[in-house]
């Protein structure tokens, strides 16, 4: 029996939130209903509907995050071995679709390899962020330890950046930065005041583009609200 247009204009909608799976690995309730907002249709189905649905016919299954709280990832996937892949997933997917002031989208590997002369390695994640002044790549770093500790490891990695991927053009332009991922709005301060203020007559701010954020981990999301 051929579809009816409403149920070919579902199918469609499915396959869209297959392939936003496929590109944050993971996803929960309240992003999808993001991504199903981007599509301006009368007919728009639910999320709850669409995600039901692709769980029926086993493309997607559901797993608990440490909190309690539900996500959605591809049915047969394996399962992480640790929480620290997990939260970074959930950092990038909630940059882009929960972020409230900035805008990002993430960036596959493969367009990073089109744009950077010598992109740093394929597990770091990245981001597009649009600002007045243009678009800029950002490294999603979720920071797991104390403000001193991230603050060194930025160093680090700006350094890396500069001598060994030669990415010294793309920092000093602004066009190559980092987005720092808290896990408190407390330590989130503390990072951005230590980012800029001058130690040792010099800021990390100055060496790199900078945003820091908060973004819930898998153990937290869902326990604020």
């Amino acid at each position: 029996m051929k579809e009816s247009s409403q149920q070919t204009s579902f199918r469609v909608y499915e396959a869209a939130i297959m392939r936003h799976v496929d590109l944050y690995k993971l996803t929960i309730t309240a992003c999808v209903e993001k991504a199903l907002s981007f599509a301006h249709s009368p007919e728009r189905p639910s999320a709850k509907a669409v995600l039901d649905s692709l769980i029926a016919s086993k493309q997607l299954r559901t797993d608990e995050f440490p909190s309690g709280e539900k996500y959605y990832t591809r049915y047969g996937a394996s399962r992480p071995s640790n929480t620290q892949t997990i939260d970074y997933d959930l950092a990038t997917l909630w940059l882009c679709f929960m972020e409230p002031k900035l805008r990002f989208y993430r960036i596959e590997t493969t367009e990073l390899r089109s744009l950077m002369p010598f992109p740093p390695h394929h597990h770091i994640r990245h981001v597009i962020g649009e600002h007045n002044d243009g678009n800029v790549v950002y490294r999603v770093y979720p920071t797991a330890v104390d403000v001193r500790t991230t603050l060194k490891r930025l160093k680090h990695f700006v350094s890396e950046l500069r001598n060994k991927h030669r990415l010294g053009d793309w920092l000093n332009n602004g066009d190559y930065g980092f987005v720092i991922c808290c896990e408190t709005e407390q330590k989130k301060l503390q990072l951005a005041d230590s980012i800029t203020s001058t130690r040792n007559g010099s800021r990390l701010a100055d060496d790199a583009r900078m945003v820091v954020t908060t973004t819930p981990t898998s153990e937290t999301l869902g326990l604020q609200d």
